[in-house]
């Protein structure tokens, strides 16, 4: 059975996608068209009635969903019922090779905003250790053993409230600092991620 599915959000209009449908000579039936409009009733709808090996036609895979989670759980749903996924010029898109790049542009994001966070972050404490810019504040210094005490602290071996009243420093700057440094935690997780999922082989 072959259906259409097109996510509105960007100006294209029902009736539109409906003539593009038309023009296309392809024939689906009025009752197999399912268009959303800045929700995902439709695609709920279409969901119920797929069957294996059925046919989805979309207008374009910016039109497919309204964000990249969605996007992706959109595509592993069809790939679990063996749909063949086409756009209107009855292209056939691979669902895998979309998930793939998919995968790869998510990481790359990720690792982009972890940088930028990361960047930021330097910079802050290091205006405030100095006591410069808009902060204004009294350097502040860590122990060189911060961080194997939080370590102690994940293992249970310490409390964050003993150690904190150890240190003298106030509830919001002592968890801004371990924020600080559980995020240069995920960072190198990430990277290590990455560095191991995209070495590139001869």
């Amino acid at each position: 059975m072959k259906y259409f599915y097109s996510y509105l959000y960007n100006g294209l209009s029902a009736s539109f996608t409906i003539q593009l449908i038309d023009d296309n000579k392809l024939s689906i039936s009025k009752e197999c068209i399912y268009i959303d409009i800045n929700n995902g009733i439709q695609w709920n709808k279409l969901k119920k009635i797929l069957k294996e090996n059925d046919e989805l036609y979309i207008y374009d895979i910016l039109y497919f969903a309204d964000e990249i989670n969605q996007f992706k759980e959109r595509l592993l749903y069809l790939k679990e019922l063996n749909i063949e996924l086409k756009i209107l010029n009855e292209t056939i898109l691979i669902i895998d090779q979309i998930l793939n790049t998919t995968e790869f542009v998510q990481k790359t994001m990720r690792k982009n905003i972890y940088e930028k966070q990361m960047e930021g972050i330097h910079r802050a404490l290091e205006k405030k250790k100095s006591g410069e810019g808009e902060y204004g504040r009294p350097k502040i210094i860590l122990p060189k053993d911060f961080e194997d005490n939080i370590k102690k602290i994940m293992r249970k071996e310490m409390k964050h409230e003993d150690y904190r009243e150890q240190l003298g420093f106030k509830r919001s700057t002592y968890f801004k600092f371990v924020k600080d440094l559980k995020d240069s935690w995920k960072q190198q997780e990430l990277e290590r991620s990455l560095n191991k999922s995209g070495e590139c082989k001869d």
